[in-house]
């Protein structure tokens, strides 16, 4: 089995976990604190002032994707999270955030759950990046029209 991350106590006497999460670009670093109170909040490197929660992604797809770890363990509002996030779009984002909270959430779940967590995919990196253009070519993989100039008699 994988290396589970032992939770480290805070002067408060919360359990802490830390994990960064990568995904396309973005790259998400989360803190799960037990116990909590449901608390989400979510922070930009370059704006580390602004705490926004879950509605700082304004797709319905992304805010699920967050809150699906939280919901699959049964611990949405058990726990406090707390992300900070870092280039890429919104999407890959969420995407980070996802995989970085579900690695943080196996220290305070059964291995049961651990296994179905495995099976669902939510401890599996998303590793696909863009593939680069290419010359000669329009995009990645996509051709030129090809214009047929031979004389047709």
């Amino acid at each position: 089995t994988t290396n589970i991350i032992q939770p480290e106590y805070d002067p408060e006497g919360r359990g802490y976990v830390e994990f960064v999460g990568q995904r396309k670009s973005s790259v998400a670093k989360v803190k799960v604190l037990k116990p909590g109170s449901g608390r989400i909040s979510i922070r930009h490197v370059d704006h580390m002032d602004i705490e926004c929660d879950a509605t700082y992604f304004h797709s319905y797809q992304d805010r699920h994707q967050i809150m699906y770890p939280l919901q699959f363990t049964n611990l949405l509002g058990l726990v406090d999270v707390e992300c900070i996030v870092d280039a890429g779009g919104p999407a890959s984002q969420a995407g980070a955030i996802r995989h970085a909270l579900a690695m943080c959430l196996r220290s305070f779940t059964d291995e049961t759950t651990i296994e179905e967590m495995k099976v669902c995919g939510l401890l599996t990196q998303d590793v696909r990046v863009r593939e680069r253009k290419k010359y000669g070519q329009e995009g990645a993989r996509r051709k030129y029209t090809w214009k047929d100039r031979r004389a047709h008699v």
